[in-house]
């Protein structure tokens, strides 16, 4: 019995705050490895209000999000390194057939899934700045040299719009 615990509890994923803009806190699941980003909120009934999932990549990503096996709705948020919201989608259903899914459109660092409805509960947006910190995660300021800014890269845009 007290070995299952362990098994389990080796299972389980962290968890972090989030503090949103206006100052709310949410409370949610951490995934930095492979097998818990691709599983993801799979087989799960519901997620409860003010919590969700944060996909943590080890770097910039673009990805096409199906959400097969979701049983629920989700609100994705995709944010970028500096834990800005750069695009975000609301009440994205699991897809039911191979042709759905929801494209990120632009390379991000985290996804954060929310309950359907917290978005707009919430009022959050695109262009909101987030406040957390993934566990075992170097923060971005510490990891970059100090070194004058470098230019604008002309190959990433400089103001995101987030599409409908």
């Amino acid at each position: 019995m007290q070995l299952l615990a362990v098994i389990l509890m080796a299972a389980a994923l962290m968890t972090t705050n989030i503090k949103l803009p206006g100052g709310k806190i949410l409370k949610v699941e951490v995934a930095t490895e492979g097998a818990d980003i691709a599983k993801a909120l799979t087989g799960r009934e519901s997620l409860p209000a003010d919590s969700g999932l944060l996909l943590a990549y080890r770097g910039d990503v673009q990805t096409q999000d199906h959400l097969a096996g979701y049983r629920f709705s989700v609100d994705i948020l995709y944010v970028d390194d500096m834990k800005t919201i750069i695009n975000l989608r609301e009440n994205a259903v699991p897809c039911r057939t191979p042709d759905c899914g929801y494209p990120s459109i632009w390379p991000y660092r985290y996804q954060l899934q929310l309950p359907a409805g917290t978005v707009k509960r919430l009022n959050i947006h695109a262009g909101d700045v987030l406040s957390f910190t993934v566990p075992g995660e170097i923060p971005a300021t510490a990891a970059k040299p100090a070194t004058a800014p470098a230019a604008p890269s002309p190959t990433k845009p400089a103001i995101r719009l987030t599409v409908p």
